[in-house]
């Protein structure tokens, strides 16, 4: 049971950014949740393009970002006003290198000067970003991953139904095989594959690196949209789900899923939620092979084509490899008929030691080991008239450059003319067209965090952390910790 702290001194201020809400905010909600009932503290979200006018709003003491390539005029701004940098990844690195885990810890930007305090999810991970002496080895903490806690009790007991997690999944469909398609984001990279490529290699990959990881993509939905189809017409008694990635376009997925009655496509269900639910799960290279390990579900990895990326051996192992469709539909007829012998013991073995080594510990208290090293970043530092100074510069500073905002000639146009900030005139970006043709299509990444999001998480959060009858130091509630909504700068 959490009993939280009676603060003695002014709680400090965490900003989390938050690049997908779909997938990321309920793992950095926890957080904040053992940020604020073990340790006082208070939280603030952002979504990513809010992000550096967020920073300057809420003037926070800490700001948790999820990488630091793509994010360092952020962490700089940050830094220099005297606020710490932490970094929490949200993305998994079945495929990753030392290179690439460095790359987003901030090699070759000084990132021991804008870093100070790097939580990783295992210690793979760590291996990898002291063997690039990217970061300084006293502040990179072995943690686990926040959103994998769900994996485990208590949070486990909070899943959803099998009928929540999309329409047409209807309650009489409950005791059908339920086989899984877990879509990575292949529409979503190549619907501007250039900007992608482009955007890729300026961030240190390597070209024929990202053209291959694209080319497997498109290779990896073929096949296993060939696959779901012919089951589904194979197993008219069966049901199909696709899942998408949260990143995802929808069309394409369900222009397969209106191929046969028993396919149904599910968005905005947590994955967890269907992960809990299915028979089996159809993947190629993907951090959700990994979370059905934690349900002790069978994974089929479809590698029906050619690929220029190999997949590490130790993630290949935990999975059974599939060429072929027929293959793959002999496989799983087993599996249903005998769903306890679908996972071998060398299976499990391998699962086992590639999840301690990559994500720690699948314990359910991933969440509590970051509030912690966070905790104590800001721990015995009580200066109140330097987080004063800090928070009046930054108020400063963002009146300077809302003014400066307001002067250029686009703001202009648009003040003039009644159009809201969050459209864009500039008719050279595909954002113009996009929202011409008012497609109904939003990217994750651009939604905004409210208040409300994590109000829900913290009510959650409560049925499984149940506070004391009656204590002296009742925590904050969810309505006193976020008093700000979330911030929201003009898309540019």
């Amino acid at each position: 049971m959490i009993r939280p702290p009676v603060p003695s001194i002014a709680p400090h201020r965490f900003l989390f950014a938050v690049p997908n809400h779909h997938r990321d905010l309920e793992g950095h909600a926890l957080v904040a949740y053992h940020l604020a009932r073990r340790h006082g503290h208070e939280a603030t979200f952002t979504n990513v393009p809010s992000l550096e006018d967020a920073v300057l709003a809420v003037a926070p003491d800490v700001v948790v970002l999820d990488r630091v390539d793509t994010r360092a005029p952020v962490a700089r701004l940050a830094k220099s006003l005297g606020m710490k940098v932490a970094l929490l990844p949200t993305v998994g690195f079945t495929q990753d290198t030392t290179e690439i885990e460095a790359r987003r810890a901030g090699k070759n930007l000084a990132s021991e000067r804008l870093v100070d305090c790097c939580l990783v999810w295992g210690d793979y991970a760590r291996r990898m970003l002291l063997a690039s002496r990217a970061l300084p080895e006293s502040t990179v903490h072995t943690v686990g991953c926040p959103r994998f806690d769900a994996y485990s009790e208590p949070y486990r007991s909070l899943a959803d139904p099998r009928e929540s997690l999309a329409p047409s999944l209807e309650t009489a469909d409950a005791d059908a095989p339920l086989i899984v398609w877990a879509t990575n984001t292949y529409h979503v990279r190549t619907r501007d594959r250039e900007d992608t490529v482009a955007s890729a290699v300026a961030s240190g990959v390597p070209e024929a690196e990202i053209r291959g990881q694209l080319a497997d993509e498109e290779t990896a939905f073929g096949d296993l949209a060939a696959a779901i189809t012919t089951l589904a017409v194979r197993h008219p008694d069966w049901r199909f789900l696709i899942k998408l990635h949260p990143a995802e376009t929808p069309a394409p997925y369900a222009a397969i899923a209106a191929r046969s009655p028993n396919i149904a496509l599910a968005s905005n269900a947590r994955i967890r939620d269907v992960l809990h639910h299915c028979t089996a799960l159809l993947a190629n290279t993907s951090t959700t092979a990994t979370e059905a390990w934690m349900l002790d579900k069978p994974v089929y990895e479809v590698m029906f084509g050619t690929y220029h990326v190999p997949a590490p051996a130790n993630y290949l192992a935990g999975n059974r490899i599939v060429r072929s469709i027929d293959e793959l539909d002999a496989l799983l007829i087993d599996c249903v008929q005998s769903p306890e012998a679908a996972i071998s013991a060398q299976q499990r073995a391998a699962r086992t030691t590639f999840l301690q080594d990559v994500y720690f510990r699948i314990d359910g208290r991933s969440a509590e080991r970051c509030a912690a090293q966070l905790h104590a970043l800001v721990a015995g530092e009580e200066r109140p008239e330097d987080r004063a100074v800090m928070r009046a510069s930054a108020a400063v500073l963002r009146a300077e450059r809302r003014q400066a905002a307001r002067r250029r000639p686009g703001a202009r146009i648009k003040a003039a003319l009644g159009i809201s900030d969050g459209v864009t005139l500039r008719i050279w970006r595909r954002a113009f067209w996009r929202q011409l043709a008012n497609r109904r299509w939003r990217s994750p990444w651009v939604e905004p965090i409210t208040i409300e999001m994590i109000r829900a998480h913290f009510e959650r959060f409560d049925r499984v952390h149940p506070r004391p009858a009656a204590s002296n130091s009742a925590p904050m509630p969810p309505s006193a910790l976020f008093t700000r909504n979330t911030v929201r700068t003009p898309r540019r």
